[in-house]
């Protein structure tokens, strides 16, 4: 996304991103977005997802890729109808999965999915891709303790933070991870997400705030987000 290159300087290897936001305001949207902009042009992306099928990330895919109507892309009953542009949504469904299948994508959505889980999957990857060039990771709160060891939810949490920004730092190429904001506009249950990450961005109505870049200028509280850029809920993208 070449505005948020631009306030950024753009993903380095060994960097930890976070997306911030309350619950559906398009965390796992921006963090899809980013990943399939870099499969585009020939990278590998590595998407694990600890809250949705598999299915239903490769619909908002095609929603995104092959500007598709979300909505019509879950009902094939849809796909025989036109749209705006006189394509038929089936046809737009088929293009956009044709595109998907070539790029170097991988989807997990295994269930109470794990750090470990996570790591070991990369370096599998890493091995037989010969690298790879984003971890997506949607998103810290809900990937699973790997022990019944007794600890806080916060030490929980600040622990998966740790481990992600390991994770970038020993594959050498950035991850993108989401998080949700407690009442206080915070992120929540640690504070170690924000010790941890590079770059924070923050979701909001009027577009998307950067309120960390360890290596660059963020957004003043008083002033404006930096990204007018806001959720195309049908298209699945900011736009």
């Amino acid at each position: 996304i070449a505005d948020l290159d631009e306030k950024t300087g753009g993903m380095r290897p060994g960097e930890l991103w976070v997306t911030m936001g309350p619950t559906s305001t398009g965390k796992t949207v921006l963090m899809t977005q980013i990943g399939l902009n870099i499969c585009t042009s020939g990278h590998k992306t590595a998407f694990f997802s600890c809250e949705m099928m598999v299915d239903e990330l490769i619909a908002r895919a095609v929603a995104n890729v092959g500007g598709a109507n979300l909505t019509k892309v879950l009902q094939p009953s849809e796909w025989g109808k036109v749209d705006h542009s006189g394509k038929k949504h089936g046809e737009r469904v088929t293009e956009a999965v044709k595109a998907i299948s070539d790029m170097k994508a991988w989807f997990d959505d295994t269930p109470r999915m794990t750090m470990s889980h996570i790591e070991s999957e990369c370096q599998r990857l890493s091995d037989q891709q010969d690298g790879l060039d984003l971890i997506v990771v949607d998103y810290m709160q809900i990937v699973a303790p790997d022990s019944a060891r007794r600890e806080s939810r916060e030490q929980e949490v600040a622990r998966i933070s740790g481990a992600l920004k390991q994770l970038a730092k020993r594959q050498a190429c950035p991850v993108i991870t989401g998080s949700q904001l407690n009442d206080d506009g915070r992120t929540r249950e640690s504070r170690g997400i924000a010790f941890d990450s590079n770059v924070m961005l923050s979701i909001e109505d009027e577009g998307i705030r950067v309120v960390k870049n360890r290596n660059g200028q963020k957004d003043k509280e008083n002033e404006q987000p930096s990204l007018k850029m806001v959720l195309n809920g049908p298209h699945q993208r900011f736009e």
